[in-house]
């Protein structure tokens, strides 16, 4: 499937779940890239569990997703029992224009579900020569665990590396 298609059903599909026309499409676009990237796990195939709970009322298919702490290189988002992805993509697009202009900045983001995969946050850094990283406290607990048996803390770092690819790690250090 062509990844324009793609990106237009998976926004269709968001869309119908309940989501703005821009949230639809955010989401649409980071999950096809996260699979143009390899990342199938956390690319279009997640669109459906996504959507489910959605419609199952554990999450907000219409988020405000406000800026609830800031200071000149700090910042926390809240994401409204919405998707992840939102408030991720919005903090850390901030992020990078931010630590461009002083040198530094770091955002957090609160009250949300999964945001996917973490390098497509780290990545943004990039394009501002900057240093990038992104995780997230998200747990996993693998199907039918006894008790707290496991646990998961996806993140993603991306350096520059001049005129070379740069060096992006992206990955969940799950046990």
């Amino acid at each position: 499937v062509p990844a324009n298609e793609l990106n237009d059903f998976v926004r269709e599909l968001f869309r119908h779940a309940g989501m703005s026309e821009k949230d639809a499409g955010v989401m649409a676009d980071l999950l096809v890239l996260t699979d143009l990237r390899g990342v199938h796990s956390h690319g279009a195939q997640a669109a459906a569990g996504y959507i489910e709970m959605m419609r199952d009322g554990r999450v907000n298919p219409r988020p405000n997703v406000r800026v609830v702490s800031s200071t000149t290189t700090t910042r926390t988002y809240d994401g409204d029992g919405g998707m992840g992805h939102l408030p991720s993509l919005q903090a850390a697009e901030w992020v990078a224009h931010t630590a461009a202009a002083h040198g530094v900045a770091a955002a957090t983001t609160t009250n949300h579900f999964h945001f996917g995969g973490a390098g497509k946050y780290s990545r943004l850094a990039l394009a501002h020569g900057c240093i990038g990283f992104a995780t997230s406290s998200h747990r996993f607990y693998p199907k039918g665990h006894i008790g707290g048996a496991g646990g998961g803390s996806p993140f993603s770092f991306a350096v520059p590396a001049g005129e070379r690819p740069p060096l992006v790690i992206d990955m969940a250090a799950s046990f």
